[in-house]
């Protein structure tokens, strides 16, 4: 062009091909419809501004591909050696941006280092920018997001640039994390006491230490192998076949019979007859006629009986002067 805006025949900066219908930029023989080459460092190859500062100015438009598609290619990304990096284009009726994973592009594929911890780490933030400090956002920032998962975040090289998020680079950190959650739940909920993370092993192990003991639990009905007490670092534990044979030492030594009480236990029941003038336990003589003429039987001392199965004594009427009741002993 000359210095009026003119243009002028250059064919090696702008260049009409008339017989394929193709107009080159920078170039003499477009490939396209329109080819745009340039040569230019820290700069773009073309730009489009749409001046208004309003909602309503729009940038580019891209209309291609069938009618009423479910596939289509928009744009196609390569870099600077025309490799192929990816394209925005239209998959399973959807408008995405894709890039290249095919197993043919890569090696030393391993399982991932990352995870649940790699994702705990990362800080969740609320957020306003400058540029509408009414607008409350949540993300991340990007410098605290470079400390804890660096594969997400663009670090400029020019300091007077931003910094960047790739959100999309997240993804697998959070798909590798839902795993790693899906292990620990199918663990914790497991009964298996051979699997330590399991959440019986957790339980046993918890209640196993005094120092994690419960001061007050309700319980309707508990079933143990023995009964254990704990104080000052002291245990004094209490087996069933010890705990039966004290409860028969305390039914004999307070003068009872023990009964079954159809549950494999037994009851003492015990009947003092009212005050008398009847003789001292242990006397022979019969009481006085005048008193009614009824002698008066003893009852034997009580016995105890030898462990661990004792033997209950008869039960043996008492008759007095003024009443008559059955007394139980032992």
């Amino acid at each position: 062009a000359t210095t009026s805006g003119y243009l002028t025949e250059d064919n090696t900066k702008f260049f009409w091909d008339d017989t394929n219908n193709r107009l080159g930029v920078g170039t003499s023989g477009p490939g396209y419809a329109l080819t745009i080459h340039d040569d230019t460092a820290s700069s773009y190859v073309g730009s489009f501004f749409n001046d208004g500062n309003d909602d309503n100015r729009y940038g580019i438009m891209i209309q291609a591909g069938a009618y009423n598609a479910n596939a289509g290619r928009w744009i196609d990304f390569m870099d600077g050696d025309g490799n192929q990096l990816g394209y925005i284009e239209m998959n399973t009726g959807n408008l995405t941006l894709t890039t290249l994973s095919d197993e043919r592009l890569k090696e030393n594929i391993i399982d991932t280092s990352i995870g649940l911890s790699s994702l705990m780490d990362i800080k969740v933030r609320d957020f306003a920018y400058i540029r509408n400090p009414s607008q409350t956002v949540h993300g991340f920032i990007a410098q605290e997001l470079y400390t804890t998962y660096p594969d997400a975040v663009v670090a400029p090289q020019n300091p007077d640039e931003y910094w960047r998020i790739s959100y999309t680079n997240l993804i697998p950190l959070i798909v590798k994390s839902v795993q790693d959650l899906n292990i620990k739940v199918d663990g914790v909920a497991s009964l298996d006491l051979e699997n330590q993370n399991s959440v019986a092993s957790l339980v046993k192990t918890f209640l196993s230490d005094i120092d994690n003991s419960l001061e007050v639990v309700f319980f309707g009905e508990v079933h143990t192998k023995k009964l254990c007490f704990s104080e000052d670092g002291e245990d004094v534990c209490v087996t069933k076949d010890e705990l039966k044979q004290l409860k028969q030492l305390l039914n004999a030594s307070a003068g009872g019979s023990s009964s079954s009480n159809g549950n494999g236990g037994s009851d003492v029941v015990v009947e003092t007859p009212p005050a008398s003038d009847t003789p001292d336990e242990g006397s022979t003589e019969g009481s006085s006629p005048d008193a009614g003429g009824s002698e008066e039987v003893v009852p034997p001392e009580s016995e105890v009986a030898p462990l661990p199965t004792p033997e209950v004594p008869p039960v043996v009427e008492v008759e007095t002067p003024q009443t008559q009741t059955e007394e139980v002993v032992s």
